[in-house]
């Protein structure tokens, strides 16, 4: 089954983030509830500017997940390097280049990269 995992900054715990499913959204007050694996009961606070979403098989090269953006800012998306000359990419979902596992394993026939040569660096502030 391929559930996508979602990532955000929490709103309970300094410059943390946290990793699990998505259970709430309040556009409101910008915020949303992400519940992790191990959480029984509810969830945690994050805000929802630094939402990104992961798809199975969406990994760098050296096997990390890849968490693309659901911002047009790119917050919260992880910033890739790629290729021999060092470029860096956020990378963030749009549903008309939408960023997927499958995107990610044909980049290849598009010329624009390979996944094979992503390295992520760090996550967009």
């Amino acid at each position: 089954m391929n559930i996508p995992i979602y990532r955000a900054k929490s709103n309970e715990r300094k410059n943390s983030y946290v990793e699990g499913f998505l259970i709430g959204l309040d556009e409101d007050l910008n915020l949303c509830t992400i519940r992790t694996k191990d959480d029984y009961i509810g969830g945690e606070i994050c805000y929802l500017h630094t939402l990104s979403i992961h798809f199975p098989d969406m990994l760098d090269s050296q096997g990390n997940e890849i968490f693309a953006s659901l911002q047009k800012d790119g917050k919260g998306g992880d910033i890739v390097k790629y290729g021999e000359w060092e470029a860096e990419y956020t990378m963030m979902f749009s549903s008309h280049f939408g960023i997927t596992a499958e995107n990610l394993k044909n980049i290849d026939d598009t010329g624009f990269g390979l996944n094979s040569k992503l390295r992520i660096i760090e996550i967009q502030e």
